[in-house]
């Protein structure tokens, strides 16, 4: 009882922390600053702790206390870039292998999984709502694998090729990652309005709220 209002504050700055490694990755390159790529891990790893208050257990932390221990040795290193660079390639990859690995035979799509979260069983059941689930759950899939392909190959040329990219590839590894499937969701969001005309669609607010709403049971059954 006592935990509870502790827990859900702290869970809170999670997504905040975690967004403010993006910009901070950024300048860090662009400026050549290597103590803002410092504080971007300091600040994702700790987004990721708040994330994981009351939730994760041994391989969450785990999991934690391994990122932490490699970003101290990126540091002691002068490799925080670097390893920061490391984030947007494993970001896309656990994507990529979410989506992918539901397509298997005898498994739900994760589309699916989340139509059936957010609006209920028969919302699925309606005629080539679940054909269209699991082709959206294949697009996504392949643009995120080749996205962490494009981002794996900029992390090895930065790195141990010491190769220097051009400003565009930099803006793109660190913020143009993040902003391709943003405009690939409202991208998919007119596909489906247009291949699903025959039933209601909730706008853009109401989808974003029950996502929100619905995420949280989802992450844990997909987690277990």
């Amino acid at each position: 009882m006592v935990s509870m209002p502790v827990a859900r504050p702290i869970q809170a700055l999670a997504a905040p922390l975690m967004l403010t490694y993006a910009p901070l990755a950024l300048a860090a390159a662009l400026l050549h600053r290597p103590g803002w790529a410092v504080a971007g891990l300091a600040a994702l790893l700790t987004g990721i702790a708040c994330a994981m208050q009351g939730r994760a257990g041994r391989r969450g932390w785990g999991l934690w206390l391994l990122l932490t221990a490699l970003a101290t040795l990126a540091v002691a290193y002068g490799k925080q870039t670097w390893l920061l660079d490391a984030v947007p390639v494993a970001f896309n990859a656990a994507l990529a292998w979410l989506f992918g690995h539901t397509l298997r035979a005898g498994r739900e799509p994760l589309v699916a999984r989340i139509i059936a979260s957010m609006e209920g069983e028969a919302r699925l059941a309606l005629p080539g709502v679940h054909r269209y689930a699991r082709q959206v759950t294949v697009f996504w899939a392949v643009l995120l694998g080749l996205q962490t392909l494009l981002l794996a190959a900029y992390w090895l040329g930065t790195g141990p090729m010491q190769l220097t990219p051009p400003p565009a590839m930099v803006w793109y590894a660190h913020l143009g990652g993040y902003l391709v499937p943003v405009l690939a969701m409202l991208g998919e969001y007119s596909v489906r309005r247009l291949r699903l005309r025959h039933i209601h669609h909730p706008g853009p607010a109401e989808f974003a709220r029950n996502l929100a709403a619905c995420w949280p049971s989802l992450v844990r059954g997909m987690w277990a």
